[in-house]
């Protein structure tokens, strides 16, 4: 068996391995003599060579190497239900050579908010059917099927490991509280205790559960080049996947855009006949709610950009919605 490398690793490292006989024999002999090697963070590598593009991730630890694994079965179950690619994990655990996982490189760039706002009519039109219909064939997976693909037991899953995020709220909004006390000013911490109580108070609600992506933003979205402007390809990214409130799988799209989030839950409410009639002010809550969890996670410098993203989605929905009430 494989083992988990804990050491750095350098690009040199990564392309010893993968010139091995041993690994490029199972990986069938697919170019390793004029490969190159780049990093991307400390334990992912992009790797190109002759016969294509590939990722490499190798985990620092047993849980990350768990969820690699969850992540190899969802994706061989999923890639046959949805139209968009999605990556086809492999993790390979061969004697005497550390475990990683690998997969073949879907090509295209992020989808960020300069790119959405210059679509074409007709790109436009097509990404939000794609976004949609990607929700629609990821919700419809019947949650005992997603459990097995988990390897959860089902009533488990909807009645103590899934509900509300579990970033934010209760305990977890201690946390966040402590980081950022120091560095909002008075009203931004005002509204950081109002949305800590506006989430506190949402109901869990069994009937909105659903299989879904959970980290759905524009960075774990490929798009490539038509005749009609940038496409969606591709989603990769699949380690958050799990049964969670609706509401949250779509919240990330405020990210890129208000706009983007309010047209695909429409196109999504249409293809899908209202089945669960999605809440907006729940999904403003957890995007609210994530704001504030991102500046608590990254250095204080940073928080300006995440700050004017807070107010340009309050004025949106106060402008669109009106406040939310408790």
């Amino acid at each position: 068996m494989g083992y988990i490398i804990r050491s750095a690793l350098n690009e040199g490292d990564v392309a010893a391995i993968l010139r091995s006989p041993e690994v490029n024999r199972f990986l069938g002999d697919w170019g390793a003599e004029d490969l190159c090697v780049a990093r991307l963070s400390e334990k992912t590598f992009q790797v190109t060579g002759s016969k294509g593009g590939y990722i490499l991730r190798f985990p620092p630890d047993d849980e990350e190497l768990a969820r690699l694994k969850k992540e190899e079965r969802v994706q061989k179950s999923l890639r046959v239900k949805v139209h968009l690619q999605i990556p086809a994990t492999q993790v390979l655990e061969i004697e005497g050579y550390p475990v990683f996982a690998i997969h073949p490189l879907i090509p295209g760039q992020p989808l960020t908010s300069e790119i959405y706002e210059c679509l074409s009519p007709e790109a436009h039109n097509r990404l939000i059917m794609d976004l949609a219909t990607f929700f629609y064939e990821t919700h419809r997976i019947p949650l005992a099927l997603a459990c097995d693909w988990l390897d959860i037991h089902h009533q488990e899953a909807l009645a103590e490991l899934y509900g509300k995020p579990l970033w934010f709220g209760g305990e977890a909004s201690a946390v966040v509280r402590a980081s950022l006390v120091t560095v909002l000013n008075t009203q931004e911490m005002k509204l950081f205790e109002e949305v800590v109580n506006f989430f506190d108070a949402l109901p869990v609600e069994p009937g909105y559960m659903v299989f879904g992506h959970g980290d759905l933003h524009g960075y774990n979205m490929a798009m490539s080049e038509d005749a009609l402007g940038p496409k969606m390809t591709g989603v990769f990214d699949l380690g958050c996947t799990g049964i969670l409130d609706i509401h949250e799988d779509f919240f990330r799209l405020s990210l890129i855009s208000e706009d983007l989030l309010e047209r695909v839950i429409e196109k999504y409410q249409e293809i899908t006949n209202q089945v669960r009639t999605l809440r907006r002010d729940r999904i403003a809550i957890y995007y609210r709610a994530f704001l504030f969890y991102l500046m608590s996670e990254i250095p204080r410098e940073n928080h300006d950009h995440l700050k004017k993203m807070l107010q340009r989605h309050i004025q949106y929905y106060h402008e669109t919605y009106g406040p939310i009430s408790g």
